[in-house]
């Protein structure tokens, strides 16, 4: 994949720079934070700076996470009789578990903010993902859905809990891409 990348790249900037066949022009490797590029003593096209408009937006997207699970976890104290009701039956301690999981939201939420601890927290939220599912489906099969609202929007509640299982799947992808590490780490 690598010599078709670069040649790839040596055919568009309309010239024969491919050390295997002992192109005529010397080049240069080196590397920026999207790629490997080269540079040579011909009119090349290089790249010296990085794009770091997608980076930046990467980061947009970290915080939005980030502040929707802190949200996501403060409610389980607000009003943690509406998470208790959703906690399969068959599950200990309800209470505890709904608590428990909004301080793991809490806590989840604030490390995915930070370089140093994005990582991990990241595949906690995850975890987190895959470990509440049950949940969901629950909420699903036992019609829990309408009790969390007043009786003209029970409809709309048992939409929401439909649409909320194919939900948890571009959740847990949104977190997964935050389980890489940084370019700057390759």
């Amino acid at each position: 994949m690598y010599n078709s990348l670069r040649k790839e790249i040596n055919s568009l900037a309309g010239m024969n720079l491919d050390r295997t066949t002992g192109g005529s022009v010397p080049t240069t490797e080196f590397r920026a934070r999207r790629g490997t590029f080269f540079a040579s003593g011909a009119d090349v096209p290089t790249m010296t700076e990085p794009d770091t408009s997608s980076r930046w937006s990467g980061r947009r997207l970290r915080y939005v996470m980030g502040l929707f699970y802190v949200v996501a976890g403060v409610s389980h104290f607000r009003a943690p009789n509406a998470f208790k009701r959703v906690v399969p039956r068959r599950l200990p301690r309800p209470t505890a578990l709904v608590y428990l999981s909004g301080v793991a939201e809490i806590l989840l939420g604030v490390g995915v903010l930070f370089e140093r601890t994005r990582r991990l927290s990241a595949w906690g939220i995850v975890a987190l993902l895959v470990a509440v599912f049950p949940a969901n489906v629950y909420t699903v099969t036992d019609d829990v859905a309408p009790e969390l609202v007043p009786d003209r929007l029970n409809d709309v509640a048992r939409l929401a809990a439909w649409v909320r299982l194919p939900m948890q799947a571009v959740l847990i992808g949104w977190a997964w891409l935050y389980t890489r590490p940084a370019e700057d780490d390759a």
